[in-house]
């Protein structure tokens, strides 16, 4: 009984040690194989006898090291917490994957550990234990407790946010470092920024600019030492090597072999690092790090990865101690209140976690002296009163000194004693001076009364300066009522049919004139004229103005030197593709911008109407006609603004872009944005209702970084905005313009944000209960990272290609305008305005229209040809000339012409076996054939009948030779037949009749509408009964011909057949024709290519049932 119950408790302890605890691990794991066999290894390391529970992993890879696509590691945890129900997760690697996945643990209320790279969140319910030791927060603090003991606290910050590989991180990093080093009573005299491919005489340029600033110079340029040998020569150049200043080196990357020491490497660098203070992470003890990467067979060169995982090692573990000491609560929220502000000892050390859950752990802090590096301080972990909470107790990193080789000597301060120019010191005259200055306090107060009166006066005569009595509202619900005369004069419809009609009835050179019709009839067209958001339509001056109302919190009455010096380069600004700016009035309760009206609205008016209100066809040609040219004036107009005194836009969006009466584009609003937005901080104006200055649908036309630099203004609590440098704003024009370009091409919006989108919903609103913040931050937040350009035909490739370089996040990357301007006039084929095309369309028109008419009348000429060479089918070439001409063809009698006659024999049997297409095959072959012999003869085929074909030789031209010409046509025509088979049944040949007489004939034009050139008398008839007499394959003709063709030709060869009865004429006496005797043939090679060709013609007329005419040479 004993030993079943002792089994039972045994049991009961055993099931309650496997309770299980699923962790999940989100890895590159082709970045870093090795990271699930170390979660694996200190999972069993960390197990002890007697735990309740075990920690189950899940690996899943997220192809994405440090700053790879967003997405994939949240998509990776999201699968691994609802498939595996993990209550904790070390990871992702994609730094801005963390933003994303830190919201859903917030919401799932489990545990996450970054072990990669930066999570700067400051709140305090963040959800985020940041493990690494190379974070921003790890660094700032190290930075806070060196700069500290050194008596450090007025620094000049160099910051190169490309040097971190991705430059929206960089600036992550950088920012969080300032703002830490700023709250925690470090000074930032001067900041200043370069880029990784910064040469040193640019830097040098700079940094010769901030000497007389401070003597501290903390450059931000990278993770490593290596990356600063461009600036530290830049300093060498620039004398601040010397000991009255100091430069202060920040490596985050942890190497076993201790510091990195580029003047090692590269002797020639030496000069550059000497006297250097070197702050560099050295959390883990060279000998620990080794032993475990050969415990998880790892090499030691690869600093990165190691360190990594002896981070994912000890995380780990705290994780595993943390569930045994919390009695297995699994709640993140539950835990993280535990562990905040804890000193806590892992497999290699000693660490804390502040009140944000970032990890603290101290860095080594070294001077280079003689080119060695020598201790210069050194860094622990100390409880002390938290700087939040005076009540609390708090975990932090201090400093002290230690003079390691006379590492201190020569330390400079901050700042000179009295001050770079002697201002810090007491002068012998001060108290004279102070003296003076009380003296002439009220005399200064009196001039400067004075003096504002004056500059006020001068103000409001400035060109730019409007008196608000200037502006006249249009109200058309009033224009329609029964207001004054006066009134209508003023109103916009009054004002359009001034300048049509001239001057209304009553004033000079004005008469009467009945003008109810025309006024009701513009009221109707004007009422649906499009304006830009937040404008109302007034008149000043007789122009059309659309006006912005900004009303006044703190009242202004003038303006400074550079507001002003402002205003008059924006009255300046006179171009055809910029819209007149026409003036500030600030006289009233409310501030008015205005600026010229432009009829055909916005640009966004026209896309959307382009896109609406016509046929699919029809917006493809809309768009392609006006895309062109649209684009083309907005560049020509920024490249205007960037060389005159205004500098930038910024604030370029489509509904700054208006479209004259002329299909003009114009840039409006340009300028005034930078003086809105610091009077809007300074809460000088505010807006007419509850949104925010910048509106939500407009937001993402702003680049990234003009954004992050609103932002870090308002949080940071300055009252003063700095002014955007003239190159920021110029490469945030080409932002905005790549922004644009995209709604031209596409015909749709980036992205669609709500103006409504976060605006509160209370009805009463105040103007100084407008948002103290530019925009929104949560709309920012509905801003896609990533831009999808859709794939489209018509857009060219480099177009394309370019405008997504204009939204780089790096500006110094994006394309200048002089090459967008290039690129866009050869891809969209730009040559002018939508009027100047329409012009050179009807030129266009007017060439084609010629050429037009010129190819018609080619194509004529081919007809007319064609019917020629028909005409000489039917006729001879002389009757035809002379029937074109108008001649009349009288009869004509020959003496001497020798007419043939042939037949095939069968045809009518064949016919009847064959089908229609095969007989028209069959003749096309023949005829064809004979038709190419006839041509190398002086004979002429007179007729076919059906199979019957007849020629003519001596007629209508007279021959010597026509009876030679048709015999050798008719001994041509049987070698011919005699190697030709029939097409559709291969194998058989024809058989045919020949039959030929000379004599004396008749001929004459036959027909008018279808003329035929016919040939009569005996000699014809004859000659067709010698045909019809004659048997296959032979060649009879008459005595006559007989007589004529051996008394000339000898050559011929000729037997007699004797005496035929020829029905209706009598006996005759024949002969045949067999043959040339070869030995006296006199144009032998004449023949014999006749032959050839005709066979060569028989074989091709095979292969088509109507083939082209051979050529025969």
């Amino acid at each position: 009984m004993r030993r079943i119950i002792f089994l039972l408790l045994c049991g009961a302890q055993q099931g309650i040690s496997q309770t299980n605890i699923q962790v999940g691990l989100v890895t590159d794991t082709s970045a870093y194989p090795q990271a699930s066999n170390v979660l694996n290894t200190a999972i069993t390391d960390s197990r002890q006898n007697g735990r309740m529970f075990n920690l189950q992993p899940t690996t899943t890879s997220s192809a994405c090291k440090g700053t790879g696509i967003q997405g994939a590691g949240t998509f990776a945890m999201v699968e691994d917490y609802e498939k595996k129900n993990i209550s904790a997760v070390f990871g992702p690697t994609c730094v801005k994957d963390l933003e994303m996945t830190s919201r859903l643990t917030f919401q799932w209320n489990i545990m996450q550990f970054n072990i990669w790279d930066d999570h700067n969140s400051d709140t305090l319910d963040n959800t985020v234990v940041q493990m690494t030791t190379r974070s921003s927060v790890n660094v700032a603090a190290n930075l806070v407790a060196a700069l500290t003991i050194l008596g450090w606290d007025k620094i000049i910050v160099f910051a190169c946010p490309t040097c971190y590989g991705d430059a929206n991180i960089g600036n992550m990093r950088i920012n969080y470092i300032m703002s830490y080093l700023s709250s925690n009573g470090i000074s930032i005299l001067v900041q200043r920024t370069f880029y990784l491919n910064d040469s040193p005489d640019s830097i040098s340029e700079q940094l010769n600019g901030t000497r007389t600033k401070g003597r501290i110079f903390l450059p931000l340029g990278g993770p490593d030492i290596s990356t600063y040998n461009n600036f530290m020569q830049a300093a060498q150049m620039a004398d601040l090597a010397s000991y009255d200043y100091a430069i202060v080196l920040v490596s985050n990357t942890y190497n076993v072999n201790g510091l990195s020491m580029p003047w090692k490497i590269n002797p020639a660098l030496k000069e550059y690092y000497n006297n250097a203070v070197i702050i560099y992470n050295d959390c883990y003890s060279a000998s620990a790090a080794r032993a475990f990467a050969s415990k998880i067979g790892v090499s030691t060169d690869d600093a990165d990865q190691l360190a990594l995982y002896m981070t994912l090692y000890e995380t780990v573990f705290f994780y595993d101690n943390l569930i045994e000491a919390q009695k297995f609560v699994q709640k993140s929220r539950d835990l993280l209140n535990y562990v905040r502000n804890q000193l806590f000892t892992g497999p290699f050390g000693n660490y804390t976690l502040n009140e944000v859950t970032n990890r603290i752990t101290p860095f080594r802090v070294v001077r280079v002296r003689n080119y060695e590096p020598l201790e210069l301080s050194t860094i622990t972990l100390q409880s002390s009163q938290c700087p939040t909470d005076s009540s609390k107790q708090c975990m932090q990193l201090v400093a002290r000194l230690i003079d390691t080789g006379n590492a201190t000597m020569e330390l400079p301060l901050d700042m000179p004693v009295c001050g770079f120019e002697g201002e810090l010191c007491e002068q012998t005259s001060t108290v004279l001076v102070i003296i003076g200055i009380v003296a002439g306090l009220a005399v200064l107060s009196i001039l400067f009364f004075i003096y504002r009166r004056v500059k006020g006066n001068e103000i409001r005569d400035m060109p730019w300066s409007l008196p608000s009595v200037l502006i006249l509202w249009i109200d058309f619900n009033k224009a329609e009522g029964g207001e004054s005369r006066a009134q209508q004069d003023n109103s916009f419809q009054s004002l359009q049919l001034l300048q049509e009609l001239g001057p209304p009835p009553g004033t000079a050179g004005g008469g009467s004139r009945d003008e109810t019709g025309k006024l009701k009839a513009e009221r109707s067209r004007t009422r649906n004229i499009p304006l830009p958001p937040r404008t109302k339509l007034a008149t000043i001056m007789n122009n059309f103005a659309c006006v912005y109302t900004y009303p006044f919190i703190e009242k202004r009455s003038n303006f400074n030197r550079e507001e002003i010096q402002l205003f008059y380069q924006m009255k300046l600004c006179v171009h055809d593709n910029i819209n007149a700016f026409l003036g500030i009035s600030y006289d009233s309760p409310d501030m008015y911008v205005a600026w010229q009206q432009c009829f055909k609205g916005t640009l966004t008016d026209v896309l959307q109407t382009a896109a609406s209100e016509q046929t699919q066809v029809e917006a493809k040609k809309m768009t392609n006609n006006i895309r062109g040219a649209f684009v083309r004036d907005m560049l020509k107009g920024l490249e205007f603004l960037h060389n005159s005194g205004v500098s930038f836009h910024g604030a370029l969006n489509p509904n700054n872009c208006l479209i004259d009466s002329h299909w003009i584009l114009k840039l409006s609003g340009f300028g005034i944005n930078r003086l809105l937005n610091r009077w809007r901080h300074k809460r000088t104006i505010s807006t007419t209702d509850k949104s925010t200055f910048i509106p939500n649908s407009e937001l993402h036309y702003y680049a990234p970084e003009i954004r992050r630099f609103w932002k870090d203004v308002h949080l940071s609590g300055r009252t003063e905005m700095d002014q955007l440098t003239d190159v920021m704003g110029k490469k945030a024009d080409i932002y905005s313009f790549g922004m644009v370009l995209y709604e031209i091409l596409f015909k749709k919006k980036f992205v669609v944000i709500d103006d409504d989108f976060g605006v509160p919903v209370d009805d009463e609103f105040n103007v100084g209960d407008a948002p103290n913040y530019l925009f929104h931050f949560e709309a920012e937040e509905q801003i896609p990272l990533s831009i999808h350009v859709p794939e489209d035909e018509d857009v060219h490739i480099d177009l394309s290609t370019n405008m997504q370089k204009c939204w780089n996040q790096d500006p110094e990357q994006r394309p200048p305008l002089i090459l967008m301007r290039r690129i866009t006039d050869t891809t969209l084929k730009v040559s002018g305005s939508l009027v100047d095309q329409m012009m050179k369309n009807l030129e266009n028109y007017t060439n084609d229209l010629e050429n037009l008419v010129k190819e018609r009348t080619q194509q004529l000429e081919v007809e007319q040809a064609a019917a020629e060479n028909l005409l000489l089918e039917l006729l001879p070439k002389s009757i035809a000339n002379d029937l074109k001409s108008g001649k009349h063809v009288e009869p004509k009698t020959f003496k001497h012409a020798t007419i043939l006659y042939s037949d095939i024999v069968g045809f009518t049997s064949l016919c009847s076996e064959s089908t229609p297409m095969e007989v028209v095959k069959l003749l096309s072959g023949i005829f064809q054939a004979f038709d190419h012999i006839i041509s190398r003869h002086d004979t002429y085929k007179v007729e076919t009948i059906g199979d019957a074909y007849m020629i003519a030789s001596g007629v209508p031209e007279a021959s010597k030779n026509h009876v030679r010409n048709v015999a050798e046509v008719a001994l041509k025509n049987r070698e011919f037949l005699e190697g030709y088979e029939i097409p559709h049944r291969p194998g058989q040949h024809l058989h045919c009749r020949w039959g030929f007489n000379s004599g004396p004939v008749y001929t004459g034009v036959v027909g008018f509408n279808a003329p035929r050139y016919c040939i009569f008398g005996h000699t014809v008839s004859l000659a067709a009964k010698m045909e019809s007499s004659g048997i296959p394959d032979r060649i009879q003709m008459t005595v006559k011909s007989h007589q004529l063709l051996t008394a000339r030709f000898p050559e011929f060869k000729c037997s007699p057949r004797g005496q035929v009865k020829v029905e209706g004429l009598g006996t005759f006496l024949t002969y045949w024709l067999d043959g040339v005797e070869e030995l006296l043939i006199s144009d032998r090679s004449s023949y014999k290519r006749t032959i050839e060709d005709s066979e060569r013609g028989s074989m091709e007329r095979e292969t088509s049932m109507v083939p082209d005419r051979p050529s025969i040479d």
